[in-house]
């Protein structure tokens, strides 16, 4: 990734889904994807480790919280990346360094492609990405702070029903055990 640009794989994402109708899973590819074609890995694991990954594990969370559930509940990993239809973007922006003249160039390269509407898609999808090229404001740039909470056993007890109950049960009866042994 060239340090003249940041990129927003999960705001280029939410821009590709903005009819609202997508589930968790189609956020989790889009934003792996976009964040693999810049980084040019096409490896899963190398994109997963890298710091720039904390934007789809931020915006992966929200879609579940959005969707009504818990991460906690569902757990969702990075995906598997095909790399079949392909991302001429993020080259082309790092050649011409300009963002327009790229996309412009990128939809051009996708004619002579097995999937062209796909490409395509994928020319949109990334030249969203980019928030910032040489200072200069490129889409909509928003600043998303994550707050992470510790999960109180009240919130526990919601998400897990099943398993509180249980552990709770488990507790009391070794408890009573013990306290039988005491005294016998």
């Amino acid at each position: 990734m060239s340090d003249n640009f940041t990129i927003n794989p999960c705001l280029s994402c939410h821009k590709k889904f903005k009819d609202g109708n997508y589930d968790v899973n189609n956020i989790n590819q889009c934003c792996y994807e976009t964040l693999d074609a810049f980084q040019g890995t096409g490896s899963v694991n190398s994109v997963r480790r890298s710091e720039a990954a904390k934007n789809c594990v931020e915006c992966v969370n929200n879609a579940i919280k959005n969707s009504g559930k818990d991460p906690c509940d569902l757990r969702i990993s990075p995906p598997a990346l095909w790399g079949n239809v392909p991302h001429f973007f993020p080259s082309l922006l790092n050649e011409t360094k300009d963002v327009k003249r790229a996309g412009d160039e990128c939809k051009k390269m996708c004619l002579g492609t097995s999937y062209p509407n796909q490409c395509v898609e994928n020319c949109d999808t990334d030249m969203n990405a980019v928030e910032m090229y040489d200072g200069k404001e490129v889409g909509e740039v928003t600043e998303k702070k994550v707050t992470y909470q510790k999960l109180s056993s009240s919130k526990y007890e919601k998400s897990n029903k099943m398993v509180y109950y249980i552990s709770v049960v488990i507790v009391i009866i070794l408890l009573l055990f013990l306290v039988w042994k005491m005294y016998n």
